[in-house]
C-alpha cells in the first residue's frame, strides 16, 4: 500500500476501513469478532526516535489521551478503543530496537532437536 505519499496512503486506508464496513453491513452472515474480542489497529511510526515518539504525542493530542510507557517497556504509546476496536500508535526506543536485534540475532542457529542449522 506504501506510496511514498502520506496523504495518499492515509486516503487509501481510510477508504479500506469504509468498504469493511460497508461489506460487513451489508453482509450480515460474514462473521465479526465477538464483543469481548479487541480488535487492535496498530501503527509504528518510522523515522528517527525523536520523529517515532512525537508522532505518538501528536497521535496521543488528537485521541484525546496521555502517551504511556507500560511498565517494564521500552515502548511509547497512544491508544484510544471505539468500542471492540482499539486505535494505538506505539513507538520503540532505538535501545528497545538494538536489544531486539541482539536477541535475534541467533534466530534458526539453535535447534529443538541439536541438528545444526
Amino acid at each position: 500500500m506504501t506510496s511514498n505519499d502520506p496523504a495518499a496512503d492515509r486516503a487509501a486506508f481510510i477508504a479500506a476501513l469504509r468498504d469493511l464496513a460497508g461489506f460487513l453491513a451489508a453482509h450480515p452472515g460474514v462473521p465479526v469478532p465477538p464483543g469481548y474480542v479487541e480488535t487492535r489497529i496498530l501503527v509504528c511510526p518510522q523515522g528517527s526516535e525523536a520523529g517515532r515518539l512525537a508522532a505518538v504525542d501528536q497521535a496521543a493530542a488528537a485521541l484525546g489521551v496521555q502517551p504511556s510507557i507500560p511498565d517494564g517497556s521500552d515502548y511509547y504509546t497512544a491508544g484510544r478503543s471505539f468500542g471492540p476496536v482499539t486505535y494505538e500508535v506505539l513507538a520503540c526506543t532505538d535501545a528497545a530496537r538494538a536489544d531486539h536485534t541482539a536477541q535475534s540475532s541467533y534466530y534458526g542457529a539453535v535447534t529443538a532437536d541439536g541438528a545444526a542449522a
